[in-house]
């Protein structure tokens, strides 16, 4: 994704970006039959702070939003997929040689998972095939 970096200091820099994306998935039809797609906008801004000449720690908030919503009065029946999503991820990033580094990270993420309303895919409720099974909501 394109981004823009600005250092503000020696130790720290600020980084903002944006970027499109469309998902294409067969057998979703909108009303007219026609073979539907989603459009997404991605926006992120970053921030990295040097510790030392070897650590640096990131923080990055970003969010994903769907650019082609159903129309209102269509919703029960378009199927554009809204995989919407918002978070943060944090990172550590140790350069133990020139070509050697360690980078640990954590994410928190809230997104919508539209084929599975209200439900957390791939938890299944007792033994065999989970596709069969019915999905636990979420915790």
């Amino acid at each position: 994704m394109p981004r823009i970096t600005m250092p503000v200091t020696k130790k720290w820099s600020i980084s903002y970006g944006m970027g499109y994306s469309a998902i294409f998935i067969n057998g979703f039809e909108n009303t007219s039959g026609q073979q539907n797609h989603s459009q997404y906008g991605h926006l992120f801004v970053s921030g990295q702070y040097l510790l030392t000449k070897r650590i640096s720690l990131t923080g990055t908030a970003y969010k994903t939003m769907m650019l082609n919503p159903s129309p209102k009065d269509d919703q029960p029946r378009d199927s554009r997929l809204d995989f919407s999503s918002q978070g943060v991820m944090l990172d550590m990033n140790y350069q133990l040689t020139d070509h050697f580094q360690i980078n640990v990270g954590l994410e928190y993420r809230n997104q919508n998972y539209p084929i599975y309303p209200g439900m957390h895919p791939g938890f299944s409720t007792g033994s065999g095939n989970f596709m069969n099974e019915r999905y636990l909501p979420y915790p």
